[in-house]
């Protein structure tokens, strides 16, 4: 996928048509309206066949939505809280044990028990709901112990192994995941969008969030700046950059310790940008951008595309893409140590943290940012300041850059460089008068 992005970026597909959401029967003053939780259309036509697609996807939503909007419990339906915990112990359970659900879940064990019983009643899971009850009952008679779990294998409680005999004797017969399914497709807050959709719904529903919520603004200014005021980022983005054809920096990871010359090993930063794996080093010229050599020929097949990155929870991309060894490869570019400090001198003087936002608050169709990398700084014509930010969206399916100078800001769609919005200098300096006041 990323591959079709190195045309210096990938070409932006029209987006899907909105859906309409499902009729929900009118609410009584006392009740309150929640924003709905989304899910494929496949989920529901194939419920027969295949329940827990449905399941995964509320899983899903609660999870993004807690994760990249700051969603708090009081803000989805209970019934999805409870099914998204009732799963998570169906899934840790299977992989971990009771004991390694227990610890595993320790900072929020009381919310995941309570929603977890009551979606098993809910649902009728009646020979499982029986199970968990006696978990609860050996939580509560064996509290120091319970408070010693950690999730890891090390961690013994043969009441709890012999618990989980039985629960994957029920798992055999695939019945909790076909029961939470039955359940949760009766509530009104579901919308079904097209599967397609799914994604570009996501993020307009953490877009919708983060605008209702005030410190959303400044959270999503500050993720910005990051990119444009961390000396490794922008330097190493540079670098990148600085390529005959330019590579946007999509992630940069851990850092590893690689052989950089003769009787020399120094920390290289793993990078992945659209034209693939890189390492990036701090040398005595500046900043440098190097191969990334699978050390076996047979390790040089593709890593796991973004869109199944997309389906591993709490992961790592780097580790999960570096499980073969790799070796530096020649130097491909270098930006000195000074030209990435003048590119965060510049950044900062143009508040381009500020005007990058405003210009993706302004798109239709909303753009979840992935990474930004500064492409160049220079002199405008009028003798200020100018800066072009290539940046990444949306999981690296979309593309965008950001020409800004003393006058504004304005943002092109890549690779056909359409202009897609323009701000007055003006605009950004209100919305950076607002961040200092909030």
């Amino acid at each position: 996928m990323l591959r079709k992005l190195l045309s210096r970026f990938r070409r932006v597909s029209a987006a899907a048509p909105d859906t309409t959401s499902p009729s929900i029967p009118p609410m009584t003053p006392t009740q309150r309206t929640f924003e709905p939780v989304i899910v494929r259309s496949c989920s529901i036509r194939s419920i027969a066949t295949d329940p827990g697609a449905l399941v995964a996807d509320i899983s899903s939503h609660v999870s993004v939505l807690t994760e990249k909007a700051r969603y708090r419990r009081e803000d989805f339906p209970a019934e999805a809280l409870q099914l998204y915990h009732a799963d998570l112990y169906r899934r840790e359970v299977n992989t971990w044990g009771h004991a390694g659900f227990i610890g595993r879940s320790q900072q929020s064990l009381a919310d995941a028990l309570s929603d977890s019983g009551k979606a098993l009643r809910a649902c009728g899971a009646d020979r499982y709901r029986d199970l968990f009850e006696k978990m609860q009952t050996w939580i509560a008679l064996n509290p120091e112990d319970a408070a010693d779990l950690t999730g890891e294998d090390e961690d013994e409680a043969p009441e709890l192994t012999r618990l989980d005999h039985q629960f994957q004797a029920l798992e055999a017969e695939g019945l909790l995941v076909s029961a939470l399914a039955e359940w949760i497709i009766t509530q009104p807050w579901l919308e079904v969008v097209d599967d397609s959709d799914f994604g570009r719904a996501q993020r307009r529903a953490i877009t919708k969030a983060r605008r209702r919520r005030g410190s959303g603004i400044a959270e999503t200014i500050a993720e910005i700046d990051h990119f444009l005021s961390n000396p490794a980022n922008v330097g190493f983005g540079m670098a990148a950059a600085s390529r005959q054809t330019p590579e946007p920096v999509i992630h940069i990871g851990c850092v590893q310790h690689l052989t950089t010359g003769p009787d020399k090993i120094a920390p290289a930063r793993w990078m992945r940008t659209v034209a693939g794996e890189r390492f990036g080093v701090l040398i005595e010229e500046g900043f440098a951008l190097f191969e990334a050599v699978p050390e076996r020929p047979q390790a040089a097949a593709p890593g796991p595309s973004l869109a199944e990155l997309r389906r591993l929870r709490y992961d790592r991309i780097d580790e999960i893409l570096f499980h073969y060894p790799h070796k530096l490869g020649k130097r491909l570019a270098v930006t000195p140590t000074s030209r990435a400090k003048l590119a965060i001198q510049v950044c900062h003087h143009l508040h381009a943290a500020c005007a990058i936002h405003l210009l993706l608050d302004s798109l239709a169709e909303p753009a979840t940012l992935t990474s930004a990398s500064v492409h160049s700084i220079g002199k405008a014509d009028d003798g200020g300041l100018k800066a072009v930010v290539m940046i990444v969206a949306d999981d690296a399916t979309r593309a965008f850059s950001a020409m800004l100078d003393n006058t504004g800001a304005t943002l092109l769609s890549e690779p056909d460089h359409r202009i897609l919005g323009q701000i007055d200098h003006t605009q950004i300096e209100t919305q950076q008068k607002m961040l200092r006041t909030a």
